[in-house]
């Protein structure tokens, strides 16, 4: 018998919390794009894990989810950290 498995790959704190908060609002990636001034794709690569945002994306998504832009600075710092 076949085991299920949850192949989905595990978000950083940072992420996840973004995330969070967009499902909170019941927004989506491309509203958060637009809102950010940046392209879907940059969105979707941040919250994939393959790229940090700039820190004028990152203040946007803070002012866009009224989330503290030091705590999601600083869970960005700590993800960067950690790999090394």
């Amino acid at each position: 018998m076949m085991k299920n498995v949850n192949l989905s790959r595990v978000r950083s704190p940072f992420a996840e919390k973004v995330v969070e908060e967009l499902d909170k609002l019941e927004r989506s990636q491309a509203w958060l794009a637009r809102r950010c001034d940046v392209t879907n794709a940059t969105i979707n690569r941040i919250l994939n894990d393959s790229a940090i945002p700039s820190l004028s994306t990152l203040y946007q998504i803070s002012k866009q989810l009224k989330l503290d832009f030091t705590e999601l600075a600083l869970l960005i710092v700590k993800e960067i950290g950690d790999e090394n």
